[in-house]
């Protein structure tokens, strides 16, 4: 089995993303939202059914590897991806120990929109 790569994971899931999206909703959204983040245009139900697949590909990641492929999608300021960042952590939310909140909140605190 090859290694996990969190880079290649999160642009696996953000190339998904992206081919879902319109031009219409990104704008709607990102008007609704007034962010600076880029927008894909995505209904939160394509991200949530994308992400899951995802993650059903890469069964048995441990902590880290969640961790580290959540932070490759927070790391570009792009709606979706950061939103599929938020579903990856919610459906690993058992493996992660109380402690990595501090991780998570400092994932958060990056440069940049949040929204």
């Amino acid at each position: 089995m090859d290694a996990f790569d969190p880079e290649a994971a999160a642009r696996a899931v953000a190339d998904s993303l992206r081919a879902l999206g319109t031009p219409e909703r990104a704008a709607g959204e990102k008007g609704y939202l007034k962010s600076d983040l880029e927008f894909f245009g995505v209904t939160v139900p394509d991200i949530r059914r994308t992400v899951q697949a995802a993650a059903r590909s890469h069964q048995g990641l441990d902590r880290e590897a969640v961790l580290a492929w959540a932070a490759a999608l927070w790391r570009e300021p792009v709606h979706e991806r950061r939103m599929a960042a938020v579903e990856l952590l919610t459906l690993a939310v058992r493996r992660l120990p109380a402690a990595d909140a501090d991780r998570l909140r400092a994932l958060r605190a990056a440069p940049g929109p949040v929204a």
